[in-house]
């Protein structure tokens, strides 16, 4: 972020500085640099926000190995199994097709085989470092059910209809193991009310909300919660989106029902996203943002909009591409009150994002190191294809 590009080199403790480039626009003022480098082919890549760098010699497959470096031969003998395509993702009654290969202990390729299959439910990611131990009497979580499907002795996967999954393909050979990861996302119109999602679970086929959001039992009914623990207080976790689709998808709108407490001063951000656009309440500065990457926004219109601790309200974002412009259309209500006719804003992007996937945002502000924050309360989920376009995650 700060123009610097740098060369490092490990040491046991610390890294030794090898060099150190700063880079400038014509206008004398700082760039960005934002992504991380690529290596191919001898050669290293990155880029600022104005140009593309290489760093390498001109012919770098001509570069002879050292001597001394040249590898054995492979072994006959397997060591790990590799299961190709290692991560897709679906939509219900869909399917993919698995391959199995063989690699020795250094790594290197032995051969295809033909593997056992079957399919077994996620491996659930580790607790927190700094989570709180389970409370005396309280219940497990249930376990997470498997991949709904079928999978056939060439590795030929079909997913049932569920709207939802996650799940391995998991195969073996020899002794060894090896696992794909199967995410099955929904597709359009979509609806989820949390009453069918096991408490202190998140909904399947959701990504980057396992850890940050947690479905509670509130009342009568169940609801989406950003958490607020002390465990959560760094921003990297306080702060996310739960993602409900894959990244391709557009041509939609998305509704929700938001509450958010109070935590001493502080009250939550929370909103709404679709198509990489966010809606959402800014809790401490009373203020509705509808904006496009926070980090710094290439759309971002801002009003007052004062609003309430404990109060459910109605959030609803359409994005619509007429030709090279977007069309942005945000409202806000408390859910009490007939939805207004009127969109509280809009926003008209002459470079706009086509595509992205349906999120909820949440950023649990005021968390302490003994005290949770303020909390963030999600309802009713409703994403439908904008009228007369057929709309496929795909």
């Amino acid at each position: 972020m700060n123009s610097k590009f740098h060369i490092l080199k490990p040491g046991d403790k610390k890294c030794e500085s090898l060099s150190t480039q700063e880079f400038f626009s014509n206008q004398n003022i700082d760039v960005e640099i934002n992504g991380s480098p690529a290596v191919a082919n001898g050669r290293v890549y990155f880029m600022t926000n104005e140009e593309l760098y290489c760093i390498g010699k001109k012919n770098p497959m001509n570069v002879p190995i050292p001597s001394g470096s040249a590898e054995a031969a492979a072994s006959d003998k397997p060591a790990w199994l590799q299961v190709v395509p290692a991560d897709v993702m679906l939509e219900p009654g869909h399917g993919a097709t698995f391959k199995t290969r063989l690699y020795d202990i250094n790594g290197r390729f032995i051969k295809e085989a033909t593997a056992a299959w079957s399919l077994t439910a996620m491996i659930p990611p580790p607790p927190l470092p700094n989570a709180p131990p389970p409370k005396p009497g309280a219940a497990t979580p249930p376990a997470p059910p498997p991949l709904k499907g079928a999978i056939d002795a060439d590795g030929k996967l079909t997913v049932d209809n569920t709207p939802g999954q996650f799940g391995n393909a998991v195969a073996k050979i020899e002794g060894l193991t090896g696992r794909a990861r199967v995410r099955v996302v929904p597709v359009l119109p979509y609806a989820q009310d949390f009453e069918l999602v096991p408490v202190e679970r998140t909904p399947a086929g959701w990504v980057n909300a396992m850890g940050k959001f947690q479905v509670q039992q509130r009342g009568d009914s169940k609801v989406l919660v950003k958490l607020a623990t002390p465990a959560l207080a760094s921003p990297l976790v306080a702060r996310a989106y739960a993602y409900m689709g894959p990244p391709t998808m557009h041509d939609y709108g998305i509704e929700c029902d938001l509450q958010g407490t109070k935590a001493r001063d502080d009250m939550p951000d929370m909103g709404i996203a679709a198509n990489r656009y966010t809606l959402l309440l800014d809790g401490n500065k009373q203020k509705l943002r509808l904006f496009s990457w926070d980090a710094l926004p290439r759309i971002d219109k801002t009003i007052s909009y004062p609003w309430k601790p404990d109060v459910w309200y109605r959030f609803k974002l359409e994005v619509e591409i007429h030709g090279d412009k977007g069309v942005l259309r945000g409202k806000v209500w408390p859910k009490s009150e007939s939805e207004p006719q009127d969109w509280t804003v809009v926003v008209e992007d002459p470079i706009p994002n086509r595509e992205g996937s349906p999120a909820l945002y949440g950023y649990a502000t005021g968390i302490l190191p003994t005290a949770n924050g303020a909390e963030i309360l999600y309802d009713n989920v409703k994403v439908t294809p904008n009228k007369n376009t057929t709309t496929s995650s795909r």
